[in-house]
């Protein structure tokens, strides 16, 4: 059986996910899963986002442009250190999102209007989910080996903790 995630592959389906970092943080985006019951392959389509910190502070827009900022900011409850990396990775709405900073991993849906907020960054258009366990992602490992299911020669490191997410919420059968 095929699993799919909402993929919206029209380019006007693609949210902008905003990052402003202080911290090094890699964003995994993960838009469309896979599963060929005939080949016993998964296939995960998706994009990493290193996000690096900024040493250099004197790269901050000065002026009216860096008030903006601020003040967008402020709108989210935050405020916007004067050392932050701002970037954008695009993806199609209810795509899956895996962030790591430099202390833990959160996962989250693209979702329009949503923010997570930390100490060290805000993330805008996703909102946060409980993250898989260990136990079900060792659960959800056993199931694709008893089932002869593998992952493609591309699989990244998150890919089991995606496929585990998509499980748990009845988003992709495995059989």
């Amino acid at each position: 059986m095929v699993g799919n995630m909402d993929s919206g592959m029209d380019g006007n389906m693609d949210l902008p996910i905003k990052i402003r970092t202080k911290e090094k943080l890699t964003i995994y985006v993960v838009w469309e899963v896979v599963a060929d019951t005939d080949s016993r392959l998964i296939e995960v389509d998706g994009v990493i986002k290193h996000v690096p910190e900024d040493t250099d502070n004197d790269t901050v827009p000065k002026g009216l442009i860096g008030k903006m900022k601020e003040a967008e900011l402020v709108l989210l409850g935050g405020i916007q250190p004067k050392d932050y990396v701002v970037d954008v990775v695009f993806a199609p709405r209810d795509s899956i999102t895996i962030v790591e900073d430099t202390k833990r991993i959160r996962c989250g849906v693209v979702t329009e209007n949503h923010v997570i907020v930390s100490d060290n960054y805000v993330i805008e258009n996703v909102s946060e989910i409980p993250c898989p366990l260990t136990k079900e992602l060792m659960e959800t490992a056993m199931h694709l080996k008893a089932l002869n299911y593998r992952l493609n020669a591309f699989t990244y490191k998150y890919d089991l903790m995606v496929i585990t997410l998509l499980k748990k919420h009845g988003l992709i059968q495995l059989a």
